[in-house]
């Protein structure tokens, strides 16, 4: 990925999957930034790469889950105020995120010291998102969180 103005640092965590029709994307964690994933997509087997700044704030990008319906879940720790647990759905299997519809799977962290989600979707339906977190006590902990994406 590229930064015109080379203050970022595209070197933290990353997220790659490929599509049905063979399309790579990656979204990385990027430091320097306003806290924006951005994301990489090549449509010729990684030859080529077009990078933009995405519209998801927060870190790390890594609770992706295909859901039955086809859609994609990204669930990633949100370390602002208020501190929490977020996630977004794609319906174009992770081309673009419906960030105008942010979930927001909890809000009442200590601080941004939480996030690192892994979801799966469960035989219900249900999608299981689980994480570290700290709460207001300073107990950070491993936590969970069931809920349904959306339709």
């Amino acid at each position: 990925m590229g930064d015109p103005d080379e203050k970022l640092r595209f070197t933290e965590e990353t997220l790659i999957h490929e599509t049905s029709d063979g399309v790579i994307w990656v979204l990385t964690r990027v430091e320097g930034g306003d806290d924006h994933l951005w994301q990489g997509v090549s449509r010729d087997g990684g030859q080529t790469w077009q990078t933009r700044k995405t519209g998801v704030k927060g870190h790390p990008p890594s609770g992706l889950v295909a859901l039955r319906d086809g859609r994609l879940v990204l669930a990633y720790g949100y370390r602002h105020p208020p501190y929490g647990i977020r996630a977004v759905i794609s319906k174009d299997e992770g081309l673009t995120w419906g960030t105008d519809n942010i979930i927001v799977l909890r809000n009442d962290g200590a601080g941004y010291d939480l996030g690192y989600p892994r979801s799966m979707q469960l035989k219900d339906g249900t999608i299981l998102t689980v994480y570290y977190f700290t709460d207001d006590q300073q107990v950070t902990h491993v936590a969970c969180t069931r809920w349904r994406a959306p339709e």
